[in-house]
């Protein structure tokens, strides 16, 4: 089963959003510039107030798509 990845792994951050703790080598996260310590507070039409919203809004796209 192929699910949507940007290839990071993020965490709740303190300021709201889900902070970035790991970019795996060669994905799409890294390529698009993604650093440890970001935060992401959105992803397309979705809000990301935690690591929780930020898994069901990469779960709401198809595989291999582009989010902004």
């Amino acid at each position: 089963v192929e699910h949507p990845s940007l290839g990071c792994i993020c965490r709740d951050s303190l300021r709201g959003g889900a902070e970035v703790v790991v970019v795996e080598p060669g994905s799409a996260a890294e390529k698009a510039g993604l650093r440890v310590g970001d935060v992401i507070t959105r992803i397309g039409n979705y809000a990301i107030r935690n690591q929780y919203d930020y898994a069901r809004a990469m779960f709401r796209q198809m595989p291999s798509t582009q989010v902004r």
